[in-house]
């Protein structure tokens, strides 16, 4: 865990990364349970925010 923190999340707190690490474990679930329209759809949402030079609100 601790290299996890210092090489990842340049030196977090371990209690900040496993913080880090549900919010991507949830965020990956979520993504998985998308149907094939609804995962297009967020894909082209998450294309034109990097087109523009936007990035998704952490």
């Amino acid at each position: 865990m601790a290299r996890i923190a210092e090489r990842d999340y340049g030196g977090a707190s371990l209690d900040e990364t496993v913080v880090r690490l549900a919010f991507e474990h949830e965020s990956f679930m979520a993504l998985a349970c998308l149907s094939d329209d609804e995962l297009q759809e967020y894909q082209d949402e998450q294309r034109g925010l990097a087109e523009a030079g936007m990035s998704a609100p952490e």
